[in-house]
């Protein structure tokens, strides 16, 4: 199948006319036509929309196929192209960074209390303020890659190889930052109570390594579970 011969069976398929078609593309009906009759190709921003919009890869409607384009045609799915999949991976880090940053100012900010101090309690009050804050803020944020964690998703080649490189690169210090995380969570819940016991101090100084450690856990798990959904390997989002 042809260019043309493509964008017009998945136009027909989603129901669109050619000035339906111009309409989302930001293009005359005519140029859809004209391109529908191998009359030339759309400039590359508008192949991008279309590639979205239809759900198939870039790959897909620029190589010539044969049959009835069933064959050559990708497995169904959300389209995600490198600016959709960069913006997932920094809405994701933000969304768990805040995440973090509340549960870790919770948990840390209860170890002042342990302390005598004036300014534990009023110190401690605002921490609990601004966690709260960070958490009602990760709750209400307008979340568009919703999508993503439910469809199956196709990539050009090229994206997804790229991912799959930086997920590579950064896949150990997500390991490690964890780990670190999980011996803070120990190390404060566990040890500083046993090997100083009936003193106040060690128990305060272990719930703010619990809050500092439970922030790695849950921002760094998160940013490797990010990549792990767009490469097809499961985990959160």
């Amino acid at each position: 199948m042809t260019f043309g011969e493509k964008i017009q069976t998945l136009r027909k398929e989603k129901g669109y006319s050619q000035e339906e078609l111009a309409g989302l593309l930001e293009v005359s009906r005519q140029s859809v036509s004209n391109w529908e009759r191998d009359n030339g190709l759309p400039e590359i921003e508008k192949i991008v929309s279309m590639s979205e919009l239809f759900h198939v890869t870039m790959d897909y409607l620029l190589k010539d196929g044969t049959g009835t384009g069933q064959s050559d045609r990708p497995e169904a799915g959300f389209y995600v192209s490198r600016e959709t999949a960069s913006g997932f991976l920094a809405h994701q880090r933000r969304r768990r960074g805040k995440i973090g940053l509340a549960v870790g100012l919770l948990l840390g900010g209860t170890g002042l209390s342990s302390f005598d101090l004036s300014i534990s309690t009023p110190l401690y009050t605002v921490l609990a303020v601004i966690g709260i804050g960070a958490l009602i803020a990760a709750a209400l944020a307008e979340n568009p890659y919703r999508r993503l964690r439910k469809e199956t998703l196709t990539f050009d080649p090229e994206v997804r190889k790229k991912l799959a490189a930086d997920y590579a690169g950064i896949k150990t210090r997500c390991y490690l930052s964890t780990l670190a995380g999980t011996a803070l969570i120990l190390v404060g819940l566990i040890v500083l109570p046993t090997v100083v016991p009936n003193s106040a101090i060690p128990v305060g100084v272990g719930m703010i390594l619990v809050g500092f450690g439970v922030f790695l856990c849950i921002y760094w798990s998160g940013v490797a579970g990010a990549y792990r959904r767009l490469l097809g390997r499961g985990g959160e989002n």
